[in-house]
């Protein structure tokens, strides 16, 4: 994994906590966190998806 596929992952940060807060804490996320964390995983996904370097 390069350093850029790997520094995209940053933003998974957001996701990540929405989803920990979801399942430990038992919060409901808003319609607008749940479209942002949706919107960074897809960012993530494109940014990695020809790595072909």
């Amino acid at each position: 994994m390069g350093s850029r596929a790997a520094s995209s992952f940053i933003f998974l940060v957001p996701a990540t906590a929405l989803l920990g807060s979801w399942i430990f804490l038992n919060e409901n996320p808003s319609f607008t966190t749940t479209i942002g964390g949706t919107f960074a995983v897809l960012a993530v996904f494109l940014l990695n998806r020809n790595q072909d370097e």
